[in-house]
């Protein structure tokens, strides 16, 4: 079978990307003729892992300025590739133009069926989405769910998807052999580690991450902060959402107590354009900014993950912290809920903010989130407790 995958390249460090490389990988290991068209993608089409990886988002000054492609674009490739069935994963908005009328009739006319493998982060209030959202849902030949939060709420406005979650590789994120170790591996060696994996973009809110941080560590010499995530993302430095994060740790005082994962980048490098060997300009694409063992190796020096983003259409690193026997704190709203439950904190929402969109859009309770943190400090039986349980 020939599949066409759209969706964030599988040589970007976001949950996106992680799963086109693993199901791709997947697909053509099993005999399926993939091809991928790679959001964040640029330069030449190149072979990587059995399948094809096509470029799919226009480049402005060395940035992606937007995931995807337009209507002719993306006929051009279902001309070129001729496939059998085209799978897109990103969020419902994101695909409008696929019901455009031109490529919609094209593909009607080919025979070839649309699935939508997508999360829901948020709703209107009582599992309401905007219309918008649910006529593109109904054009959908097979949408797929990554949660039971957005299995629900897809349900709620009549729409029967199926439902697949993502996972994650348990050898990979496993616990460590000696916890005291694995701390000591990065230069946290007798540190309560606080761990957030989230990009610096504006529904993962890292100034709220801050604040709770700040408020946490106030009188602890040996709490530490990690963030896992690039400074200087073009995702916190555009019109709609501008945050200098280095400078908010300076405000905050918590420069000695807060790490970056160094040289930590979100998109790849700009497009080479003389380069001395055609195989170092494909190496300098595909190369990953960061092993996924080494993100394994910071899970494992944590003691607590913390994710305070706005919701999630399922949260990926809250199952890379439980499968490192890590314990996840995480909102009591959309899929965050469902992955927390039973074995990590559950966080209180104080406040509710509509988006654009009119979805409503969470603040986590800092005093909540403080007290939870503050337990599992206290309490490091309880922490072991919660560690295996979420393991």
């Amino acid at each position: 079978m020939r599949v066409l995958w759209m969706s964030d390249s599988p040589t970007i460090p976001t949950g996106f990307g992680n799963a086109t490389q693993c199901v791709c990988t997947g697909l053509a290991d099993r005999g399926h003729d993939v091809s991928i068209l790679g959001w964040v993608m640029q330069g030449q089409p190149i072979p990587w892992h059995n399948c094809m990886l096509y470029p799919a988002t226009p480049w402005h000054h060395g940035i992606p300025y937007q995931r995807g492609l337009d209507t002719n674009e993306m006929l051009q490739y279902l001309h070129q590739l001729q496939p059998d069935v085209l799978i897109t994963q990103g969020d419902v908005w994101w695909l409008r133009y696929i019901i455009d009328s031109a490529l919609a009739d094209f593909m009607h006319t080919a025979g070839i069926p649309w699935i939508l493998y997508y999360p829901v982060d948020s709703d209107m209030g009582e599992n309401r989405l905007p219309s918008s959202w649910v006529r593109i849902l109904k054009n959908v030949d097979l949408p797929i769910a990554m949660s039971r939060y957005g299995r629900d709420v897809t349900q709620a406005n009549g729409v029967e998807p199926d439902y697949i979650s993502l996972g994650v590789d348990t050898k990979v994120f496993q616990p460590p052999a000696d916890k005291q170790v694995a701390k000591q591996i990065l230069g946290y060696e007798g540190k309560f580690v606080i761990l957030s994996d989230a990009r610096n973009a504006p529904r993962k809110l890292l100034f709220r991450t801050l604040e709770i941080f700040r408020h946490f560590a106030v009188d602890k010499d040996d709490a530490i902060l990690h963030l896992h995530c690039d400074p200087d993302d073009p995702g916190a430095s555009c019109p709609e959402y501008c945050y200098n994060l280095r400078s908010d740790i300076a405000f905050l005082n918590l420069t000695e107590k807060v790490s970056l994962t160094t040289d930590m980048s979100i998109f790849p490098e700009p497009p080479i354009e003389q380069p001395t060997h055609i195989y170092q300009a494909i190496s300098n694409l595909i190369r990953p900014r960061l092993p996924l063992a080494q993100l394994a190796q910071i899970y494992q020096a944590a003691d607590v993950h913390l994710l305070a983003s706005s919701g999630e259409g399922f949260g990926l690193p809250t199952l890379q912290a439980a499968a490192s026997g890590v314990v996840p704190l995480a909102s009591d709203y959309t899929a965050s809920r469902e992955l927390v439950l039973n074995h990590g904190e559950v966080i209180s929402v104080r406040h509710f903010l509509p988006d654009p969109f009119g979805l409503r859009r969470a603040l986590i309770d800092i005093e909540d989130a403080v007290s939870k943190l503050e337990r599992l400090y206290q309490d490091r039986a309880l922490l072991a407790c919660k560690a295996q349980s979420a393991r």
